[in-house]
């Protein structure tokens, strides 16, 4: 599912359960070894999705740690981004790229109070003519992957309010790529905002297991520089931040029930105002939505991105978003 939404020059490896014969590098391991056992599940299967992500592009095993602020760190030479959510676990990595940003949560309604500190007022008027079922969680899908492509790049915190999206549904398939405006070789920046992430919903509900057929990475892969880690920090990690936080999705039910295949994608149900249906389709996991999203970025800084583009899939009771930023052409 992922990899429809994102180019082909993305490696990308999706589970739909966790399997119990995984093994991870003691490092990995190190890293939950004092967790519950249903973050250690995820985490496993999710850095298990990433090194099949990396075979692909014909990189040797490598242990994925996590940096100080709790992103994942790459080997030298690649981007990429880990999700996971009910059910579902994906990596997305690539060469000749400067960032990856992706996120996957289930399509359930947002808790009360969340969405008010999640969009602006604009944002939220937008939200009801798009025409899905509950809204509010694609709009913080999308900041989600919004802030996994901006940070590698700036090494700057971003707030849910910094970055103002807009949504579109689309006509055309999800495997057109997204059309990402080249932005230029990231700068490392000398101070940080905090950012104010929310804690997800991500009970297990194991389906069955499919990996996508391998991506081919694209020519100028021995072109990227990674970007330069920032400076280490006192400051909270990503992950410390979304534990913490007081406006949990923990009293959410599970989603609805996952189809053994995901159900084939049948276009958008329209391009704008409700669907037709679409509440009784999303509750039944069968509703298959998709389009482009767009970002404004209000914080600026020397060589920082301004604006993002990517794509989003609503498809089986999951909703996907994803950003690939590509590297400046020569």
């Amino acid at each position: 599912m992922i990899d429809e939404i994102l180019p082909p020059w993305v490696a990308t490896t999706e589970l739909f359960g966790d399997p119990p014969d995984i093994t991870l590098f003691p490092e990995e391991e190190a890293l939950v070894s004092d967790s519950a056992e249903k973050r250690r599940r995820e985490f496993r299967t999710s850095r298990h999705c990433a090194h099949l992500a990396l075979r692909q592009l014909g990189v040797n095993p490598h242990p994925i740690l996590r940096s100080d602020r709790g992103a994942p760190t790459w080997p030298a030479g690649v981007v990429g981004s880990i999700t996971h959510c009910a059910g579902y676990r994906a990596a997305a990595v690539a060469h000749g790229a400067l960032s990856i940003g992706i996120d996957a949560e289930p399509h359930l309604p947002m808790p009360p109070g969340v969405l008010e500190r999640t969009a602006t007022p604009a944002e939220a008027t937008a939200l009801d003519l798009l025409g899905i079922p509950n809204p509010g969680r694609l709009l913080f899908s999308a900041k989600e992957a919004i802030y996994k492509a901006w940070y590698p790049l700036t090494g700057h915190w971003l707030g849910f309010l910094d970055a103002t999206v807009t949504f579109t549904t689309s006509r055309s398939s999800p495997l057109s790529p997204p059309s990402t405006t080249p932005i230029p070789a990231p700068h490392t920046p000398t101070s940080s905002t905090p950012h104010t992430p929310f804690q997800t919903l991500k009970p297990p509900s194991p389906p069955p297991a499919h990996t996508p057929t391998p991506s081919t990475p694209p020519p100028a892969a021995q072109a990227l520089t990674p970007p330069t880690p920032p400076p280490a920090s006192n400051a909270p990690s990503h992950s410390a931040q979304h534990a913490s936080d007081a406006l949990k999705f923990s009293a959410q039910p599970a989603p609805p029930a996952r189809l053994r295949t995901p159900p084939a994608h049948t276009g958008a149900l329209t391009e704008s105002g409700p669907l037709a249906g679409a509440e009784a389709a999303a509750q039944s996991g069968t509703l298959t939505v998709f389009g482009t999203f767009t970002s404004e970025i209000a914080v600026h800084g020397p060589g920082w991105p301004t604006r993002f583009e990517g794509r989003w899939l609503v498809s089986g009771g999951l909703i996907l978003t994803a950003i690939a930023v590509p590297a400046p052409s020569a």
